[in-house]
């Protein structure tokens, strides 16, 4: 666990920089991005100061470019879209993209940028919760529309999350949650119209969030309790993570092991660490409370039910 100057801090993305052997991670209040080491050691690594008083969400290390990308926007104002990038070397911002410039069919004049990606080429692409809309951003700086469809738009955009998490397959496609759907969908990156459901397990993903790809290996987060697959013991509030594996190319998946159920924390996201998945609490739920968290958490996932940890934050496995 770790401390910051900054309360809340509110941590929505986490990435695993091995250069420096720490997590990056943003701040959905005040920007800043931070460094934790796997002692839970806490610094700073970019200040508040670069985001405008926006907050940061999804980060992306683009190892192609030795970049760190990270989004913003702002709870407050829902106007604000932004894609950061940074030198990874040095931390010192490169440039910053305003993806509320990019055109889009007329509609609310929300834009909820949210989570992001990077392809081989060095190509971003950054999903708005908001809207049926996927900004590409390419190696130079060049935003555009990359996919746009009114049908993925959420019911009510204030209270609800559509497209939310995202994922680069090297075999040349993406990988999109869609929160209020309870969906993954597949994109193809050379026919964005090529839009696909991912075939998986009834009732294994509600509400998803982030998520880490790994080859044939997927594990998302999600903020709703899987009610189908939890013991029927266990408080159905409780978020969780599953893993799933497939053998056709992401046409359609299976679950691997149980899901690993977080406690109350509001989990976001997931990234891989060697062979394991350590997950970020952002505890969101705790403004609900008017309250505001000293210590966060990142945790290891265990997806063997018989070890699994669950419950309060005190008895789930710190990452020192």
């Amino acid at each position: 666990s770790y401390n910051t100057f900054m309360l809340p801090l509110l941590p929505e993305g986490i990435e695993y920089d091995p250069n420096r052997e720490a997590f990056l991670l943003s701040s959905a209040t005040g920007g800043a991005i931070s460094l934790v080491r796997t002692d839970g050691s806490f610094s700073n690594l970019i200040p508040p100061a670069v985001f405008n008083g926006n907050g940061t969400f999804g980060l992306q290390i683009d190892t192609l470019n030795n970049r760190l990308l990270a989004v913003g926007g702002n709870f407050m104002n829902p106007t604000v879209s932004w894609l950061f990038r940074f030198d990874l070397e040095t931390a010192t911002l490169i440039d910053s993209i305003n993806l509320a410039a990019v055109p889009t069919s007329p509609g609310l004049p929300l834009n909820f940028v949210n989570d992001v990606t990077v392809d081989k080429e060095g190509n971003a692409y950054v999903t708005n919760s908001d809207k049926g809309v996927i900004y590409k951003v390419d190696a130079e700086g060049q935003a555009s529309l990359f996919f746009e469809d009114n049908s993925f738009t959420p019911p009510n955009p204030i209270t609800q999350t559509g497209f939310n998490g995202i994922e680069y397959h090297e075999d040349g496609y993406l990988l999109v949650v869609h929160s209020v759907n309870d969906k993954i969908y597949k994109i193809m990156i050379d026919n964005p119209a090529e839009i696909t459901e991912v075939s998986l397990p009834d009732g294994s993903l509600r509400s998803g969030d982030g998520m880490f790809l790994d080859g044939d290996e997927l594990v998302v987060v999600s903020n709703v309790a899987n009610e189908a697959a939890e013991p029927e013991d266990s408080d159905p509030a409780v978020p969780f993570v599953t893993k799933y594996m497939t053998t056709d190319d992401w046409n359609s998946a299976v679950q691997v092991g149980d899901t690993y159920a977080t406690g109350d924390l509001f989990p976001t996201t997931v990234v891989k660490v060697g062979e394991d998945y350590f997950i970020n609490y952002a505890y969101f739920n705790f403004l609900a409370y008017g309250d505001n968290p000293v210590n966060y958490l990142i945790s290891k996932a265990n997806f063997d039910f018989n070890q699994r940890y669950s419950g309060s934050a005190t008895i789930i496995p710190r990452i020192n």
